[in-house]
């Protein structure tokens, strides 16, 4: 192992830092990527795992090419700076799906969704692989220079990485609303851009070209219009899309900024009409001025309130720019509860804009909740004439989250809640653009589902003989399609005897082509249910409807030929040294740890994901809080051998728990009773981290395998087989890992004491 002296090394003061500012600085840059995917449809956070396998190749290069000091190190920081830019700069080009790439690859040939997926994942690693590796290079050497001066205490250093990696999360949460995605990631780019050349300045070698860039990137991220320039290039085009909308004549972007979910702008599209986009796509028009009998004879919109008791009560759920909730106010309503699941809607429209939606959100009659509608219901006891959902989508194409809390609102269980808040003949109207449901898979389900849970459901649309000829072999999914831009209303009565929307209605939507379809042909019924929420939707179908038999055999196929090929490298390389440390037990500690850490991590947000108040803040909350109580609870536990003992009983006992299903996971009992699985997993990497450079590069490397393993599952698993099933199959695998670590500890005694 090479051992370099303390002046090439730096002092401890220095190492630490380096260690903290380029957790920082990358954890910016990581989830900086993140919020910039969500303006593509593949924004799933488990995805970017896969490229993990950058990493390991990263740790390779350090073992057989560099030495273990700041020189290095200064030098890889120059290359992490690089590829920062490198990849800033591809991302518009590789991910917009108009591109060349693109319109080679699938405008000449027919293509799966599978094949698609295939192709999104090359570009993503040409894109990020690059990065992956100098950021490897860096990790990699800066736990080295760190531990030989923590007297090889490696669960310092992990607290230390992982808490940089946290206040990155932080600060780019909650400042990007007022500095925007970009000018961070460029900062961070430049921050570690200027700690090489401060590296080199210290060591007497140059660096002033470095610093001058660097300095010029800091300069960058603080020029206005850097933001707006770059989201413009990341904005797809289309009829439905910003790019496109805002090159009309008379267009005007009024309001424009991240939130915490999404970036938002609102356009005026002239003087009483303005216009709605989540990361670049239209979700609502709002247009103020027109009379309820305009309404009535002009278009389908008043046709949800018609038949409505006198001062009723009116639950939207999904209002966006508010149209709904002003006809709502026309038909005289006692109350109107507008639940919007994206704050900055309700904050802007009710705030600064309320005069361009004429103070909807802020009449006396209207009581906006910015919430998600499932946990509304659950939290209220009032019943209502109408619940409404206008255009509520499920599509992966728009907010484009494997987390869209959309897909919990058409389930059999969210159904059956908006039965119960329903009085005794209120009414459910589901109003959707077809254009979200091409086939009609989720109409058909959704009509199913309301008749199991006893309403009596009915539909009217403008194109019925797309419903027709559609077989049990298709499975719901192939048939007819339906017209260029069709609209469906899906209605159903809490009471049967009730009868349906009024004959006035009815005429009023044959006179606008609408049809009443009671004919949907036979198709394959599939209960979308809480467990199974991803089920007959469009992510499901892009993998054929089971991805397990259809797409994740040869998913796996490729990523095992990947992980063998780098095992069999570090295989010769491992060999020769004199440790007491089987090869074998060292990978299979390693991948573990990384699988165990990335399915545990998602399985708390997916825990969070139904108990928080807005969905979304599970991923921030569940990464965050993930990270600080490991790193916490690595310094506190992985030094003592009793306490990881313990550590590991009372783990394993909160694992049985879970696994037999005494505690529901999405409760608050269920994550006060994971909270043991992730204290202890803080100390699990630890445990193994340490020894020779070769072996911590091994395990370094295991690490990063299992996390991309684990990231698949993650990610596949519950599209599959439910999410209960995959909670299952975490508590095994930490259950797994927890055990086989605390052999090994014992075994081939890994346990360091203070002071040792």
């Amino acid at each position: 192992m090479q051992t370099p002296s303390t002046d090439a090394a730096g002092p401890t003061w220095v190492r630490l830092s380096i260690l903290g500012l380029l957790s920082f600085a990358s954890g910016l840059f990581f989830f900086g990527c993140f919020k910039l995917m969500n303006f593509h449809w593949m924004s799933m956070s488990v995805l970017l795992s896969l490229l993990l396998i950058g990493m390991p190749i990263g740790g390779l290069i350090v073992v057989r090419y560099l030495k273990a000091d700041l020189r290095s190190l200064s030098l890889g920081l120059a290359l992490q700076g690089g590829a920062m830019l490198m990849a800033l700069a591809l991302y518009p080009l590789f991910m917009d799906p108009a591109s060349r790439l693109d319109s080679l690859l699938t405008g000449t040939m027919q293509v799966s969704g599978l094949t698609f997926l295939m192709i999104k994942f090359l570009q993503l690693g040409s894109v990020f692989v690059p990065y992956y590796i100098a950021f490897g290079i860096n990790e990699f050497l800066a736990y080295r220079l760190a531990l030989e001066v923590l007297d090889r205490r490696t669960e310092v250093a992990y607290a230390i990485f992982l808490g940089g990696t946290s206040l990155a999360y932080v600060v780019l949460e909650f400042g990007s609303p007022w500095t925007g995605v970009v000018p961070l990631m460029v900062g961070a780019a430049g921050a570690v851009g200027m700690a090489s050349a401060a590296l080199r300045r210290y060591l007497n070698n140059g660096g002033l070209w470095v610093a001058v860039v660097s300095g010029l990137l800091l300069v960058c991220a603080v020029m206005p219009g850097l933001e707006d320039r770059y989201i413009t290039q990341l904005e797809l085009e289309g009829g439905m899309q910003l790019r496109t909308i805002r090159e009309r004549d008379n267009t005007e972007v009024i309001y424009r900024r991240w939130g915490r979910y999404c970036h938002f702008s609102v356009m005026s599209l002239g003087p009483f009409r303005i216009a709605g986009f989540y990361n670049g796509g239209l979700h609502w028009y709002h247009r103020v001025g027109r009379t309820l009998e305009e309404l009535e004879t002009e278009t389908v919109e008043t046709v949800p309130f018609a038949a409505l008791p006198e001062k009723p009560k009116i639950l939207i759920i999904g209002p966006g720019g508010g149209e709904q909730v002003r006809t709502a106010l026309m038909h005289d309503p006692a109350k109107v509860v507008a639940v919007e699941i994206i704050p900055d809607v309700i904050d802007v429209l009710g705030g600064p804009l309320r005069q361009r939606v004429g103070g909807v959100y802020n009449d006396s009659r209207v009581e906006a909740v910015k919430m998600d509608g499932r946990q509304y219901l659950a939290n209220t006891d009032e019943r209502f004439d109408l619940i409404f959902l206008p255009v509520v989508d499920t599509s992966i194409t728009m907010l484009r989250s494997f987390f869209n809390s959309a897909e919990t609102l058409y389930t059999v269980e969210a159904f059956a809640s908006m039965r119960d808040h329903l009085t005794d003949n209120g009414m459910l109207a589901i109003q959707r653009p077809a254009n979200f449901d091409k086939f009609g898979v989720l109409l058909r389900q959704y009509f199913r589902a309301l008749q199991d849970v006893g309403m009596n459901p009915y539909v009217w649309l403008d194109n019925p003989d797309a419903m027709k000829g559609v077989s049990a072999e298709t499975a719901g999914i192939a048939g007819k399609t339906f017209g260029t831009d069709p609209i469906y209303f899906l209605f159903g009565r809490r009471n049967p005897q009730a009868g349906e929307i009024s004959a006035k209605a009815q005429q009023h939507l044959k006179s606008r082509n609408f049809f009443r379809v009671d004919d949907f042909g036979t198709f394959a019924y599939q209960p979308k249910t809480d467990n199974f929420r991803l089920r007959s939707d469009q992510l499901f179908n892009i993998f054929g409807g089971t991805p397990l038999t259809r797409n994740l055999g040869l998913l796996l196929a490729v990523m095992a030929f990947a992980v063998i090929a780098l095992i069999v490298v570090l295989r010769r390389m491992f060999q020769g040294q004199e440790v007491h440390l089987p090869f074998s037990v060292v990978v299979l500690l390693a991948v573990l740890i990384g699988m165990n850490f990335l399915m545990l991590q998602q399985f708390v947000i997916f825990s969070l994901y139904r108990v928080m108040a807005i969905p979304m803040d599970a991923v921030f909350f569940g990464t965050v809080g993930f990270m600080v109580v490991a790193g916490v609870s690595g310094m506190v536990l992985t030094p003592y051998e009793n306490r990881f003992s313990m550590g590991v009983l009372i783990a394993c006992v909160s694992a049985a728990l879970l696994a037999t299903a005494m505690v529901a996971p999405e409760s608050a009992a269920g994550i006060f009773v994971v909270a043991p699985l992730i204290i202890l997993t803080g100390a699990l990497f630890p445990s193994v981290f340490r020894g020779s450079e070769k072996v911590l590069l091994v395990v370094f490397a295991g690490d990063a395998i299992g996390a991309l393993v684990g990231g698949v599952i993650a990610f596949l698993w519950p599209i599959a087989f439910g999410f209960r099933s995959y909670g299952v199959l975490t508590v095994f695998v930490f259950v797994a890992t927890a055990l086989t670590v605390w052999w090994a500890r014992r075994k081939y005694q890994l346990l360091l004491l203070p002071g040792e």
